[in-house]
């Protein structure tokens, strides 16, 4: 696993604007794509939600079953976020002393 703790703040940026461009592109790409709709909507057992319309589904799930929930990709989106303003808040407190 990638140790966020020893990349530098720009390397954490750059990081933070891939996963927020592949995220995009792959929204982009599930607005051309048909899914069967299931009986009593689509279900993400990592989140719980409940999706009734093929619409919300894509924008959740994906545009293909390998594609990472959006659940998923704000939990880690929000992880990288929390662990930049930690470094921020170490490297605020170093330059201060």
């Amino acid at each position: 696993m990638l140790d966020l703790n020893k990349l530098s703040f720009e390397e954490l940026d750059k990081l933070l604007e891939k996963v927020v461009e592949a995220r995009n592109v792959a929204w982009e790409k599930m607005e051309t794509l048909t899914i069967p709709h299931p009986g009593d909507g689509w279900n993400c057992f990592h989140c719980g939600m409940v999706f009734h319309h093929e619409h919300q589904a894509r924008l959740h799930f994906g545009p293909t079953p390998e594609s990472t929930p959006r659940c998923i990709l704000e939990r880690d989106t929000d992880l990288l976020v929390r662990q930049l303003r930690t470094l921020e808040e170490k490297h605020h407190e170093h330059s201060v002393e």
